[in-house]
C-alpha cells in the first residue's frame, strides 16, 4: 500500500491482507498516511545470516573473476 500524491496505490498483498485482517488494513492505511511509523524489526540472527551471506557472495563473485 503506498500512497502517491491523493491516490492509494494497492498491490495484491493489501487486498489479501484486508480479506485475512481488516485491523491491520488500518494500520497500513494510518502508515502510508505518515500517522503511523512501521516498527523496525531487527532480528539480531538474520543479520548474522545478512553479513555472513554477504561475505560468502563476494568471496564467491571474486573467485569466479579469478578464474576469467
Amino acid at each position: 500500500m503506498r500512497l502517491s500524491g491523493d491516490q492509494l496505490q494497492l498491490a495484491p498483498t493489501d487486498l489479501s491482507t484486508f480479506v485475512g485482517c481488516r485491523h491491520r488494513t488500518g494500520l497500513e492505511l494510518a502508515v502510508a498516511h505518515g500517522a503511523l511509523y512501521r516498527p523496525a524489526d531487527e532480528d539480531p540472527y538474520a543479520a548474522i545470516l545478512r553479513r555472513k551471506g554477504a561475505k560468502h557472495e563476494a568471496g564467491y563473485v571474486e573467485s569466479l573473476r579469478a578464474q576469467s
